[in-house]
């Protein structure tokens, strides 16, 4: 809190830059609205989810061997990119065999990433974006680390056309010209049918945590307006399936993975239609 508060004053004052402060009239604060029209479409998918659930039982054994690793293996015991999402990611990249990945935003993610290849047993190709990664990636099996931000690099010398899984975790945050402005305006456009799409800490159609607010976190009206586009289907999403599909949870190992107190499961996988 008390660093929060410094880096807000050393950005009001001109002193340096350590945020993002817009200025408003006339508004005391911004109240947020249920998203029905969301709810709607989530549903739409729920057999869909469903399913992904039940075949994810297909990897028990490899996603339970995961609660005896250390660092820089994959592991449960962390709060960055925790059970849920872990497992999906794992899933997925079983689950459809993709033979080229970018990664924008990397750490715990791109272990798990890494592990499901080594596991699939077949050539993949995993770029990862990040000046510095949450998380050791150092040495991880095919792995290309990018050290730079997105905002910094020249996209067009990426085949984004021919990518089967764009994963993202980004700064959350939606200004011209940020991480988030390129890469839903910018790179998303050019992903081919099918591709699929992971974007982080998405609670839709619920709204972000109240325990979140100080964070400002904008980026999920943009992915609520891409998918009411209707052009993608919805394969998995974190929230909403510990939300509303527990019960289908329970059912099988995914409720006896550990999962740390004050974790946020909230990964949305995406498929382009």
């Amino acid at each position: 809190m008390i660093k929060r508060k410094i880096n807000e004053f050393l950005t009001l004052t001109g002193l340096r830059s350590k945020g993002i402060f817009i200025p408003h009239r006339y508004i005391k604060s911004f109240k947020t609205r249920k998203y029905r029209y969301l709810e709607k479409f989530f549903n739409k998918y729920f057999h869909n989810m469903i399913l992904n659930i039940q075949s994810i039982t297909e990897y028990e054994d490899n996603l339970i061997d995961l609660s005896t690793t250390f660092e820089p293996e994959p592991r449960w015991n962390q709060d960055w990119f925790p059970r849920l999402d872990a497992a999906s990611t794992y899933f997925m990249i079983r689950k459809n065999k993709p033979k080229k990945i970018i990664e924008i935003g990397s750490g715990h993610s791109s272990r798990f990433l890494s592990k499901g290849i080594v596991d699939n047993k077949i050539k993949c190709d995993l770029v990862c974006i990040d000046p510095k990664p949450r998380a050791n990636i150092k040495n991880l099996p095919f792995i290309n680390h990018i050290e730079l931000k997105i905002q910094d690099l020249n996209i067009d010398n990426f085949s984004f056309d021919q990518i089967d899984i764009l994963f993202i975790d980004s700064s959350h945050i939606l200004m011209p010209g940020s991480d988030v402005d390129i890469i839903f305006n910018h790179i998303i456009p050019k992903l081919k049918i099918g591709a699929l799409v992971h974007v982080h800490d998405i609670f839709l159609p619920d709204n972000y945590p109240n325990s979140w607010s100080w964070r400002n976190y904008n980026e999920q009206t943009l992915v609520a307006t891409l998918l009411l586009s209707d052009r993608w289907s919805i394969e998995w999403a974190s929230n909403y399936i510990k939300s509303y599909l527990y019960k289908e949870i329970e059912k099988t190992f995914l409720h006896r993975l550990p999962l740390l107190n004050n974790a946020f499961e909230s990964s949305l996988w995406i498929k382009k239609l």
